[in-house]
């Protein structure tokens, strides 16, 4: 309920167009609480706002939960049977949970089943010839882009078994908008630099991390791990202004917060230290004596 507040308060700043399908995470991490921090945990961030109604209008704001709502009013004024039912159970599930690629669909595919039926007599409409034509592209473009999304996401995946820079080769060609890959190379990259010594695979290593960070600098995870890569192989300045980057948008980032407690220690700051410890103290990132 605290998560749906957030959103709402979200939908204030972007109140027409959204935050953007799949990007919940830009609106509701800046704004998390100490107290979902901690049921939660610090460094998990939801990336669907666990209703689907407060998800389309934070995603697409007003003009996206207008044509939602049209889309279902038309959908369900007609439908009949039981599968009306499994789709009305379903709904009041993502009234309360994300909106799951493997039940979502279900859930539609049950109203469509729903709709009326056309009788065998009744004449069928013919389609204008743009329309078929135009149907055929489209589809063919979506069919392609699922096609290259698998194959990405497969190839992505398959670097947890051979993490190897080499193996991301294929997801860095299907996958290009994607700031996961990079950021996947980025750490491989770094692996590699830690044992080697080289140079040249630090600077790549930093490169990629920053590259990801350019394709989506709404994301936590690429700052902290620009950070990261900064305190190893570059500059400790440019180190804070990443760690400092990371709690813009994620202010209870246990890595960020650690970085920076450390930075304080090691600069002889310990008063400014505290307030660093403080913030991991009250999500319990750290045990802390009361």
């Amino acid at each position: 309920v605290s998560s749906w507040g957030d959103a709402l308060a979200a939908v204030g700043e972007r109140p027409v167009l959204g935050y953007g399908p799949g990007r919940t995470y830009v609106a509701l991490a800046p704004r998390r609480s100490a107290e979902i921090a901690r049921a939660e945990g610090p460094d998990l961030l939801y990336f669907d706002a666990h209703n689907v109604v407060l998800e389309v209008l934070t995603t697409t704001g007003v003009l996206g939960l207008g044509a939602f709502v049209g889309w279902m009013w038309f959908a369900t004024r007609k439908a009949r049977g039981p599968l009306v039912g499994f789709a009305a159970v379903g709904a009041v599930i993502m009234l309360v949970e994300p909106v799951s690629h493997g039940f979502a669909p279900l859930v539609v595919l049950a109203l469509g089943v729903a709709a009326p039926r056309r009788s065998r007599r009744a004449a069928r409409p013919r389609a204008e010839p743009w329309v078929l034509i135009g149907s055929g592209v489209l589809a063919g473009v979506g069919l392609l882009a699922g096609v290259a999304l698998l194959v990405g996401d497969a190839a992505y995946l398959d670097t947890v078994r051979d993490p190897r820079v080499a193996s991301l080769a294929p997801a860095q060609r299907w996958w290009p908008p994607w700031p996961d890959v990079a950021l996947r190379e980025a750490q491989l990259l770094s692996l590699d630099a830690q044992r080697t010594g080289d140079p040249t695979e630090k600077s790549a290593a930093l490169a990629a991390a920053r590259e990801a960070r350019r394709r989506d600098p709404a994301m936590p995870f690429v700052w902290e791990e620009v950070g990261l890569l900064e305190t190893v192989f570059g500059s400790p300045d440019r180190a804070r202004t990443a760690y400092l980057g990371a709690l813009k948008r994620n202010p209870w980032s246990s890595e960020a917060l650690a970085a920076l407690m450390q930075a304080e220690v090691r600069a002889g700051h310990p008063k400014a230290a505290v307030r660093y410890r403080r913030a991991l103290c009250e999500v319990r990132a750290l045990q802390c004596p009361r």
